[in-house]
């Protein structure tokens, strides 16, 4: 298991039984299709239903969840690349 690396406040479970990888759709790929795994960040379902737009929350706009997107980005970029080390 992963710990989520969205952690959005006031969202996040911090339940790392419910972290998966979470693929970011903006701009990558139409409806229906996934985009490849390294467009994608560890989410708690929680912070994965905030991002993928099943719930929506008056604290986060678009763009607060597109800056959140690109800190867990990083981060799950950065974690990945030092287990493949």
């Amino acid at each position: 298991n992963q710990f989520c690396t969205v952690r959005a406040p006031g969202i996040c479970s911090f339940d790392e039984t419910t972290t998966v990888l979470a693929h970011i759709r903006r701009r990558c790929v139409g409806i229906g299709a996934k985009p490849c795994d390294l467009a994608g960040i560890h989410a708690c379902s929680a912070c994965h239903d905030l991002i993928d737009g099943r719930i929506k929350h008056p604290e986060y706009p678009l763009e607060r969840i597109d800056t959140l997107i690109v800190g867990a980005l990083c981060e799950t970029l950065d974690r990945v690349s030092k287990e493949l080390k």
